[in-house]
């Protein structure tokens, strides 16, 4: 698109399986916020679908989920980007690496902030986990939920490129309408 020729963005590649909205965002929102996992095999299906039609010609040395803090981990039960970097497992069976990032500040709630105002909120969010010098040369599929306006997927592109991976491709279930201003 026209913004990210202007700027590039830190990651190579990103695709989704459905738009965020409808039914498909309802499922989402079920699975984040009131655990919702009876939606994990509907969403399995996207989610493999979009995998075959845009990365399966790729292969891959890691599988990386965009990481929730702790709190929230502890509060819902479970980490929502592992489970839905699981469904993949089928299609690529690489086991889901947990000490590359991690979510060190408890940021607040980003659904109503524009994407500067979200690379502000996050800017410090994400760290370096203590295995992350072993992306240096590999070729990473970073996994999450929802891109809406780019700002947590390239937070932690930018916290990754700055150990020389190979690629950087991103898989999300779902897209937001993309606006003026949005990767």
């Amino acid at each position: 698109c026209p913004f990210c020729a202007e700027y590039p963005p830190s990651f190579d590649l990103c695709r989704s399986a459905f738009s965020y909205e409808g039914v498909g965002a309802e499922m989402i929102r079920q699975l984040k916020y009131h655990r919702g996992r009876a939606y994990l095999p509907t969403l399995k299906s996207y989610l493999t679908d979009c995998y075959t039609e845009h990365y399966a010609s790729f292969e891959y040395d890691i599988l990386l989920v965009v990481p929730s803090h702790p709190v929230k981990n502890f509060q819902r039960g479970y980490t929502q980007t592992y489970l839905i970097a699981s469904l993949l497992k089928e299609v690529l069976p690489l086991p889901v690496s947990l000490h590359i990032v991690k979510k060190g500040w408890k940021v607040p709630s980003q659904t109503h902030l524009n994407r500067d105002e979200r690379l502000q909120n996050i800017k410090h969010a994400f760290l370096e986990g203590t295995q992350i010098a072993k992306i240096r040369n590999k070729r990473i599929l970073l996994i999450d939920d929802v891109v809406t306006t780019g700002a947590t997927i390239e937070t932690v592109s930018k916290l990754l490129r700055k150990h020389d991976p190979a690629l950087i491709h991103v898989l999300t279930l779902a897209r937001t309408q993309l606006k003026a201003g949005q990767i």
